[in-house]
């Protein structure tokens, strides 16, 4: 079967769907090629499941962090937890499809790879197309070690639905301290191990070890300096082997980071440049073959984030309707760690800052005996803000406190629009929210 389409979109997550949608909108005979679950990961085993899991989990860890105001002490039933999270998982995919064939796109499943620059090859089926988004995502990166398959990734993790006595995580980023956090308000016994010394580098380190302090409050051993160097199997438990120690546990889950899903395209023969991911200018055009675009999760040096990935997808779609006229803006890119309490940050911390030459000045709060960090029994709380020295401008935002997720977001809008400290004093906010706290801190 030969079909000619004005775009073909591979992958048919977040980005793959902003631009779909976006081009079929505006008259373009577009198909969209899916080698898995359709909506990709966020929607399906990534960031929105998580994020059931972690609103159960919070309201665990708030309880138990104040237990002294109730009659017993509750943990997570993680078996229903999870069957909670599939009746959001579960119907997505086909609603997502549907939802394709309604707009008049062409769906076809199957992995798909370059025949030519203009040719896409999946199974049988033969597409040629004008233009060509590549939008894979990522996948879980090798970890490169002996042994390596007994451990589970954080997607089939998503999926475990009894979780044995004792976990251990492999790696200090988002991904492990994340699921870590979430599983241990089911009363098992949870160790991260890391490489190096500085979990979570992208925050700020001061809140970041703060965040330790609590992860240790949770139960939860965190191991930094000591890189897996070997899975394996002792009967019914798996050991890890680092250059320091022998950790036991029942299941080992792979948080050690993702990489771009791209080994199956063939690029070469569709004369794309890539490294780790696909080069592209800021267009989200690839840098050597100019009917090629790519989005998301799939491009180097793209922060991997799904509103990132969602405004590279709008910002692709929109240069293949009108030709490049709009750049890709990253000057303003929020990120929150889902922990318990969340951890969040926004524009420069302090070795950034240092860098780029700005005469700036710190504000550390800890803000463990204000309002809303009591009524939850959080203890170690803080808010950093990183400002202009002679003016004042807010440079940055680092935030561990009750809400973070949703009071970085207005740090963002005052850095994206330059909001003078002043404009958000004399802003009417709802009291006593935790949003309402950003007055005293700017």
């Amino acid at each position: 079967m030969n079909s000619l389409f004005d775009v073909a979109i591979i992958g048919s997550g977040v980005a793959a769907t902003a631009a779909a949608f976006e081009c079929s909108k505006n008259g373009l005979k577009v198909a969209v090629i899916e080698k898995d679950l359709w909506g990709g990961t966020c929607p399906n085993k990534g960031c929105d499941p998580k994020k059931i899991l972690w609103g159960a989990a919070q309201l665990v860890r708030y309880s138990h962090n104040i237990d002294s105001l109730f009659e017993g002490r509750i943990k997570t039933d993680w078996s229903s937890l999870i069957k909670f999270k599939r009746t959001f998982t579960q119907p997505f995919p086909a609603k997502r499809k549907d939802a394709f064939v309604k707009a008049g796109i062409e769906v076809i499943e199957g992995a798909a790879y370059f025949s030519s620059p203009h040719h896409l090859q999946v199974g049988s089926h033969t597409l040629k197309a004008d233009k060509i988004l590549i939008a894979t995502g990522a996948k879980p990166r090798p970890l490169g070690i002996e042994g390596q398959q007994y451990a589970i990734t954080s997607e089939q993790f998503l999926e475990t639905a009894e979780l044995p006595g004792s976990l251990l995580f492999i790696g200090g980023g988002f991904i492990s301290f994340e699921l870590a956090h979430i599983a241990a308000t089911a009363g098992i016994d949870i160790t991260i191990i890391h490489n190096d010394y500085n979990p979570l580098p992208v925050f700020d380190p001061d809140l970041v070890e703060k965040l330790l302090q609590i992860t240790k409050e949770a139960n939860i051993k965190f191991i930094p300096g000591s890189p897996a160097k070997e899975i394996k199997k002792n009967g019914s438990k798996t050991i890890v082997v680092t250059d320091k120690r022998t950790c036991q546990c029942d299941l080992v889950v792979h948080g050690a980071g993702r990489i771009a899903d791209i080994d199956q395209l063939r690029l070469e023969q569709a004369e794309v440049k890539y490294g780790d991911a696909i080069i592209v200018n800021p267009y989200m055009q690839s840098i050597s073959s100019p009917h090629i675009y790519a989005a998301g999760d799939c491009v180097q040096s793209s922060p991997p984030l799904t509103p990132v990935a969602s405004m590279e997808g709008k910002t692709a779609a929109f240069n293949i309707i009108n030709g490049n006229s709009k750049k890709m803006d990253y000057s303003v890119v929020p990120s929150v760690v889902f922990t318990l309490p969340p951890l969040a940050s926004v524009g420069l911390g302090e070795e950034r800052a240092k860098q780029q030459g700005w005469q700036y000045e710190t504000d550390f709060t800890d803000t463990s005996n204000w309002y809303n960090s009591r009524r939850l029994g959080l203890k170690h709380t803080a808010i950093k803000i990183i400002k202009e020295a002679n003016t004042g401008k807010l440079l940055g935002a680092h935030v561990l406190y009750p809400q973070a997720e949703d009071l970085i977001n207005l740090f963002s809008m005052a850095l994206k629009h330059n909001l003078s400290s002043g404009q958000i004093k004399e802003t009417i906010l709802t009291y006593p929210s935790d949003t309402s706290d950003i007055k005293y801190l700017i």
